[in-house]
């Protein structure tokens, strides 16, 4: 009895720990979104790849979307909060989308359940003009709402499909690249271009952390011994010299 119980608390156990792996969000490590064109409105290519296998391979359409670099540039005017950020969904990005082995090849078209929604924040400085062109780098990262919404199993004539969604987490770089108007002081935008960049586990982050401490500690304890020995030493050195002094008179 005692062994059945232990078999069904087991496999409760591993069924919950299925299920969790499942919801587990998705986070981008590596990959790329450039738009290259010194144009407000282009197409730039999306290649990006993460955990459970998660992809995307297509294009980004900067009139069906917000990028922010865009937004505030024609021209872009030197500012202290100048947003690398976008947003990305609707028809913004078409292309293929792979998660856990099963891959989607109609991500946000019109007739498709399969989508998926970017959102990325970021701010930087924009200097003044000072020079032929200009590079300003700045951390992004994915907010909470974006996601990848799929078709778990297709629908029929009569049911819909069911449907599962899971958010994607990630963070990177975002490179902007500006040249200075020939005629007034202010610059031009050039090309902007995204790299994603895997995150930390959080065991490493504990890992390293508890290292740095125990560093910290062991070097404490090693002046605080260091310190005790000298006054040791001074002690001694101060009592010998007065019995050297008593001895004398």
């Amino acid at each position: 009895m005692k062994r059945i119980a232990c078999f069904v608390a087991c496999l409760s156990v591993l069924c919950l720990h299925a299920i969790q792996a499942v919801a587990d969000p998705v986070t981008i490590t590596t990959g790329s979104i450039v738009l290259s064109q010194p144009s407000m409105f282009q197409v730039g290519p999306i290649a990006l790849a993460g955990t459970r296998g998660f992809s995307i391979e297509g294009l980004v359409d900067s009139g069906e979307g917000r990028i922010d670099p865009l937004n505030q540039c024609f021209p872009c005017v030197p500012t202290a909060d100048f947003s690398v950020g976008m947003r990305l969904g609707t028809f913004a990005i078409s292309g293929t989308a792979t998660l856990d082995g099963q891959t989607y090849d109609d991500i946000n078209l019109l007739n498709s359940n399969n989508f998926v929604h970017l959102h990325l924040i970021g701010m930087t400085v924009l200097p003044p003009v000072n020079g032929p062109s200009l590079v300003i780098r700045a951390p992004f990262t994915l907010t909470p709402d974006a996601l990848f919404r799929y078709e778990v199993t297709p629908g029929s004539s009569t049911e819909p499909p069911d449907l599962a969604t899971v958010t994607l987490a990630g963070r990177g770089t975002a490179a902007v690249s500006f040249v200075a108007n020939p005629s007034v002081p202010v610059w031009e935008f050039s090309q902007v271009r995204y790299e994603f960049a895997p995150v930390p586990e959080p065991a490493t982050v504990v890992l390293v952390g508890g290292g740095l401490v125990a560093m910290l500690l062991r070097t404490k304890t090693r002046r605080r011994r260091r310190s005790s020995v000298s006054g040791s030493s001074d002690r001694g050195t101060n009592i010998a010299h007065s019995v050297l002094r008593t001895k004398s008179h």
